[in-house]
């Protein structure tokens, strides 16, 4: 009944809505036609004012009689704009635009509809466009044919056509530019919409009185068929009910499950449940038709699925099914035919495994790292069942007991006792375990095949998701070595106690608070004290007023180094205390810090000895020293004069000595002039002679080219002469200091320019690339000439060894105080060998160029001699047959 008045009142809504709906559109469809009616007449007063104005245009205007309303047109620049006739009648010329600016004003005072002639580019004033002819203006450039839009708060359509020049329009606008076939503005018509919105609103309460009528008779009909229907509806309750409750039970059970179910003919699925829609990623919409053989299951599974159908296979099994977006997932499938609406159909529940399979992966891994885990354990681990059988061992158990794992006794009380042993043992922490769940743990000694042995025995319990113990973890420690080095500490600290006990000395330990923690009993007998009185005794109570400061300075050094990490030195010092009888006694203390194996500070150890009759012999010692000191006043006089007179000698001395150390490096730098002169001069000369030689003997014999050819190697090896000589004698300057040394602001780049230009030719003939990166910037304070000489013979040195083709680099880096500059080649390089030698006099270096040019050998040397002059470094970095780089640095600006 409830469902019966609910569907009528939708129908009666339905009815209503769209009663509502065709009143709305025939409203509109009244109003777009009003719209329509309004907008044609809008376009018939254009056209009528194009057409009148078109033959204006083509008669060239009119001339009329001149009066208060068509006054002549003051911007109308054409000739014979005024005429007298014969009769004296004057008339002036009204051209089209004017003409038709007239007529609109005759509308605006007659019919209330508004013309008005306008454009972007008026002639005149009055031609001016309001905004929205501006906007329509602009729209006709675009490509509009017409604009019309209704203004609602001037209730008027608005309409606007555009004007197209045509030749006769030249006459007035050719001077503005326009050309025949231009927009040059257009015509707006506005027509008041009051009446047309009257004949709207007639319209409009027609419809509604029609649509009323037919709203009125659709609700009886609904009422009386809605009467009709109950009484049949009655009917089919009882049969709806009971096939409804069968649908929502069998409906709940699916969309309940937790597995997909489908219902499938021959493969086309009919209907499924929420949860298949959730494991295939599909809308039940979507898979209601789809082929469940083609769709949802993996193609290599296809011949399992379609064999297990044909066989009316009813037990689970796993394939492989196919989500929405292709990912492929492990499924377990079920199956079973019955008769669904008459047909035999298949009815399927479908299983995502995903997370099973992931979680039994997981599982078989956790076990895994478990088993190696355990496997791994320094400590014997065993995993038992309630029967106290020995499920599981680790390597360290049988280690534990080789023995009795090896004869495969698995009852642990078996194992432990390597016995047949029918009972546990009486102190079972895996029996109590099993009992309270809790983890046991004892101690105990058993004696098997590896002799006599101290176990730690743990028994930990392992619940199933009941919280039962379903097995225990025994783990078991060999604690035998711990157990024989704990004897042996406790004999150990015996004897030290005794030590302690028995020694003169006094032996004790302290605090970072300044509290004893331990005193050997001789205390008593040094100060009178007891032990358990020094113990409470404070710094300021052990110790007299001037010993104090040297015991407050120490804490703090002891306990800066702590806080540091670090150790503290041993340190001894003499200390004055007071004793019990009121007297003073002199000891010296040796202090020492405790630390563990990792240097964790544990405490301060400290061994202090009487030395009362050490301080007594001091004190006679200082009584003969003072005596020894008037004996040494009285012969102070004499031993000063014998002082003058040995220190005059060693003047004397001190300088003959310097002046022949400079005489024999003066010698040895003359030896090593003499050898590079005698060796390196030696080979030019012996060329240059051989050459004049073949010259004066073959003079008559030789030809141009053969001259020529001669004395060009004449000349190389005489320029070799000279740069070597010109090396040998500034180096001899430089020993000599006979070279000014000024120091003076340099800019490195104006510097390194000139030398790369010098040797602009060689690198050309080599054809090698030079990259200056020396910045314009780059100040330093140094002598101009020696940095020239030092640039010039690591350039120079960088061309002669590299290849053609090659590369060369300068550049410098701007550091704290100093510029660094480096001479980088890609030549070949420098043998390791030979690199210790390069900045050594008399040493072997010189090597020919790769174009054979010749080498003198003193150039590095020179150039680290200028270097250090200015307190700077040169080094070399070099791969043999890779290049090599020059390092130098000198000092920054300041």
């Amino acid at each position: 009944m409830k469902r019966r008045h609910l569907l009528t009142l939708i129908i009666i809504l339905i009815w209503s809505s769209l009663l509502v709906f065709f009143f709305l559109r025939d409203k509109y469809i009244i109003n777009e036609h009003v719209y329509e009616l309004a907008l044609k007449d809008a376009q018939k007063s254009f056209n009528k004012d194009v057409i009148y104005r078109k033959w204006a245009a083509m008669e060239g205007g009119v001339y009329v009689i001149p009066s208060d309303y068509t006054p002549p047109n003051p911007y109308l620049k054409v000739p014979n704009r005024d005429l007298e006739t014969t009769e004296g009648i004057k008339l002036t010329l009204v051209n089209p635009a004017y003409m038709t600016r007239l007529v609109h004003q005759l509308e605006i005072d007659g019919n209330g509809v508004k013309g008005h002639i306008t454009s972007l580019n008026p002639i005149n004033p009055n031609n001016k466009p309001l905004d929205w002819e501006s906007e329509a203006l602009q729209s006709f450039d675009e490509g509009k044919s017409e604009f019309a839009f209704l203004d609602e708060k001037e209730s008027a359509l608005k309409y606007m056509a555009p004007l197209v020049t045509e030749k006769s329009c030249l006459k007035c606008h050719e001077s503005q530019g326009y050309k025949v076939g231009d927009i040059r503005g257009g015509i707006s018509i506005t027509v008041s919409y009051e009446p047309y919105l009257k004949i709207a609103n007639t319209h409009i309460r027609e419809t509604i009185i029609f649509h009323s009528i037919i709203g009125i008779i659709g609700f009886i009909g609904i009422l009386s068929g809605s009467t009709v229907l109950g009484r049949y509806q009655s009917k089919l309750m009882d049969e709806a009910v009971k096939l409804s409750e069968s649908e929502k039970r069998f409906k709940f059970f699916s969309e309940s499950a937790n597995e997909g179910i489908v219902i499938h003919n021959n493969g086309i699925i009919i209907d499924c449940n929420k949860a298949l829609q959730e494991i295939c990623g599909y809308s039940y919409n979507e898979l209601i038709g789809k082929n469940i053989l083609k769709e949802l299951i993996h193609k290599d599974d296809l011949k399992i699925i379609k064999q297990k159908i044909a066989e009316d296979f009813q037990e689970s099994y796993e394939i492989n099914g196919i989500k929405k977006d292709g990912t492929i997932i492990p499924i377990e499938i079920k199956g079973f035919k019955t008769i669904f609406e008459g047909t035999e159909v298949r009815v399927a529940s479908i299983i995502d495994l995903t997370i099973r399979k992931a979680a039994e992966q997981e599982l078989k891994t956790s076990e895994e790292k478990f088993r190696v885990l355990i496997e791994n354990l320094p400590i014997g681990v065993a995993m038992l069942d309630r029967d106290l059988n020995v499920i599981t061992v680790n390597t360290m158990m049988k280690n534990i007991f080789p023995k009795s794992y090896d004869q495969n006794k698995y009852k642990c009380y078996q194992a432990f006792n390597n016995t047949e042993l029918a009972h546990p043992c009486g102190d079972c922490t895996i029996i109590e375990t099993f009992k309270d769940g809790k983890s046991h743990s004892l101690e105990r000694n058993i004696i098997n095949e590896n002799g006599t042995r101290f176990l730690k025995i743990v028994s930990s319990p392992i619940f199933d998701f009941e919280g039962k113990v379903v097995n225990v973890i025994e783990m078991v420690e060999d604690i035998t070595a711990f157990k024989e080095m704990n004897e042996q500490l406790q004999k150990s600290e015996e004897r030290h106690r005794l030590l302690a006990d028995n020694a003169s000395d006094v032996i004790w330990t302290m605090d970072l608070k300044g509290e004893f923690t331990y005193i050997s009993p001789s205390v008593e007998k040094l100060r009178g004290f007891t032990v358990e009185e020094i113990k409470k005794q404070k710094p300021e109570e052990f110790l007299t007023k001037n010993s104090l400061s040297h015991f407050t300075e120490g804490m703090k050094v002891i306990h800066q180094a702590v806080a540091e990490g670090k150790k503290f030195p041993d340190v001894t010092v003499e200390l004055e205390q007071p004793c019990k009888d009121g007297s003073t006694i002199w000891t010296e203390a040796t202090v020492t810090g405790i630390y563990k194996d990792d240097n964790t500070f544990i405490g301060i150890l400290g061994v202090t000895r009487d030395i009362s009759q050490r301080k007594e012999a001091e004190e006679s010692l200082m009584s003969y020293s003072h005596e020894l000191e008037k004996i040494n006043e009285e012969l102070v006089l004499s031993r000063e004069q014998i002082e003058d007179t040995l220190y005059e000698k060693n003047i004397l001395v001190d300088q003959l000595e310097g002046t022949r150390i400079k005489l024999e490096e003066a010698i040895k730098q003359k030896d090593k002039f003499f050898s590079i002169i005698s060796h390196d001069l030696k080979s030019p000369f012996q060329g240059l002679l051989g050459l004049t030689n073949i010259i004066v003997e073959d003079i008559e014999g030789l030809n141009l080219k053969e001259i020529k050819e001669y004395t060009s190697l004449l000349h190389n090896s005489a320029e070799s002469i000279y740069k070597l000589l010109e090396n040998l004698l500034e180096w001899s300057r430089l020993q000599r200091d006979m070279i000014e040394f000024q120091i003076t602001k340099v800019n490195l780049n104006s510097l390194v320019e000139p030398i790369i230009e010098i040797q602009s030719q060689n690198l050309k003939n080599k054809n090698i690339s030079l990259e200056n990166l020396v910045s314009n910037n780059l100040y330093i304070s140094a002598d101009v000439n020696m940095v020239t000489t030092i640039i010039r013979n690591l350039i120079s040195n960088a061309v002669k060894y590299t290849r053609h083709n090659g590369s060369i680099v300068i550049s410098a880096k701007d550091k704290s105080d100093s510029v660094e500059i480096s001479v980088k080649d890609s030549g070949i390089g420098i043998p390791q060998d030979m690199l210790n030698k390069l900045f050594v006099v008399g040493e072997k270096t010189s090597r020919l160029g790769t174009d054979g040019e010749s080498s003198t050998g003193l150039g590095l040397v020179l150039c680290k001699e200028y270097v250090e002059k200015h307190n700077g470094t040169i080094l070399v970095e070099s791969d043999e047959d890779k290049g090599s780089t020059f390092i130098i640095t000198l000092p920054k600006l300041s």
